[in-house]
């Protein structure tokens, strides 16, 4: 995983993603997709843990998905509660089509 500081992308760390459902009222079947990435560490700290929404702008590029949310923890030197630019890098460009279809889906139901 990696984020966008300044003009080139620095990397946040290597871990696993997950799409989990989460109950809610807002959406239209009641459920919301939180989209958690976890540090392969003994620890598993959390390196992402975000909800998805229609404003991600999410765009394939050859074997990553790129997309725009608020981080959640934070990331150290950039602006609290301002936009960042993530980059989720996978091993070939078929998860990578994978990946980005099944956020888009999830993203369509809301």
């Amino acid at each position: 995983m990696f984020f966008k500081k300044d003009k080139e992308f620095a990397e946040k760390g290597l871990g696993m993603l997950y799409l989990k459902k989460v109950d809610g009222s807002e959406d239209k079947d009641g459920t919301k997709t939180q989209l958690l990435v976890r540090a392969e560490t003994n620890l598993g700290n959390i390196l992402l843990n975000v909800l998805l929404n229609n404003q991600m702008n999410l765009l394939k590029r050859n074997n990553c998905v790129q997309f725009v949310c608020i981080p959640n923890p934070e990331i150290p030197g950039v602006a609290t509660g301002s936009p960042v630019t993530m980059l989720v890098k996978v091993k070939n460009a078929d998860l990578a089509s994978i990946l980005e279809d099944e956020m888009k889906k999830r993203i369509d139901i809301l």
